[in-house]
């Protein structure tokens, strides 16, 4: 989840402007806050969802920008703020304290609101702030300085320095919104490595294969997000792709050991070796390819062959009903893959020792 510096914006318009323009700004925030979200989301590269969750995410934007913008607006306000913010006005005491309690005040309405929006989206609140806290403390606190200085020479119409003030204050805000999102990206890659290490290792101690499945949904899930999960390997005896396990909506479907079709999507990775993403469209996408989509309301679909070497063991595929997959998540599908076709065909050959022995 990415800390944004944005609510500066909403502080400098208004300790910029008149009292008297206070509800088209806030209007403004608010309309900027919702085309922002929308634009945002048809950007290349942008993990996609569907349109109740992107309701819900620029519901939550807006709130963050214009709740926050208002309330603490409307106390600047009420307790004689000077608008709009003039050099003259720096030596009063009573300035200095209306500007003191509007920049605690919104940063903490603004917080409050993330918050909530995180607790909302099901997130570890507790962990997320004991990883995160000083990144947020330098993210929303330290523009804020910054943003009271534009203000003011915002106030000196045509001069020079009120380009280089906003100049200044862009700049930290661009600053310091990449490093929030380069220091989150890195932090997501090292947690995906970590709970790859930990599969790996439980994979390759774990020599039952419905046990080892299990454990693959898990992975997977916790990774990727989707609601559903398939693994089909290849039967050495009659030489055909069965499914192994099915999960549909987090609940495991029980399988009548059938032959996977040829034109199903799974056939078509397993037969490539090669892996496959649909990130929007599977139903359209899979009668374009001619071959046959998933069952169920199915959003985004990836699969990836399992292999030892050249030899092909099987398919793992997850689909999803809600968000939409991107090439990093295929990198990660793959990447679990890998790991798994070993432990995969060890589990298969101590089954099949049993067998015999029985």
């Amino acid at each position: 989840y990415e800390v944004s510096p944005v609510h500066v914006v909403g502080m400098l318009a208004l300790l910029s402007q008149p009292a008297q323009a206070f509800g088209v700004t806030l209007w403004a925030i608010f309309t900027g806050a919702v085309v922002g979200t929308a634009i945002r989301w048809l950007l290349p590269g942008v993990q996609r969802l569907q349109i109740g969750h992107l309701v819900s995410s620029a519901a939550f934007i807006a709130a963050r920008a214009t709740l926050s913008f208002y309330v603490a607006g409307q106390f600047y306000l009420a307790v004689d703020g000077p608008l709009p913010l003039q050099q003259a006005l720096w030596n009063q005491p009573e300035t200095i304290v209306a500007l003191a309690l509007y920049s605690v005040l919104y940063v903490t309405l603004y917080f409050l609101i993330l918050v909530l929006e995180l607790y909302a989206r099901g997130m570890a609140l507790a962990g997320f702030l004991r990883v995160n806290w000083l990144l947020m403390l330098v993210v929303l606190c330290l523009p804020i300085p910054f943003t009271i200085l534009s203000s003011e020479l915002a106030g000196r119409q045509g001069s020079a320095s009120e380009f280089m003030g906003v100049l200044a204050l862009v700049t930290v805000i661009m600053g310091l919104h990449f490093l929030s999102r380069s220091e989150q990206q890195l932090r997501r890659q090292l947690d995906e490595m970590q709970l790859l290490a930990a599969a790996s290792r439980q994979m390759r101690s774990n020599m039952a294969l419905d046990e080892l499945l299990q454990l693959l949904h898990i992975q997977a899930s916790t990774l990727m997000g989707g609601d559903h999960f398939t693994v089909a390997l290849t039967d050495p005896e009659p030489g055909t792709l069965q499914v192994r396990m099915t999960v549909r909506d987090g609940e495991r479907q029980p399988v009548s050991g059938e032959a996977v079709r040829d034109d199903d999507l799974i056939a078509h990775v397993y037969h490539t070796s090669s892996p496959l993403l649909i990130a929007s469209d599977v139903p359209g996408t899979a009668h374009r390819m001619g071959l046959i989509p998933p069952r169920g309301a199915i959003y985004s679909w990836m699969g990836a062959p399992l292999l030892v070497g050249e030899r092909r063991l099987g398919v793992m595929a997850i689909a999803s009903s809600e968000r939409r997959f991107n090439n990093g998540d295929l990198r990660m599908l793959n990447i679990l893959a890998s790991s798994a076709s070993i432990a995969l065909e060890n589990a298969q050959l101590y089954q099949q020792q049993a067998q015999r022995v029985e």
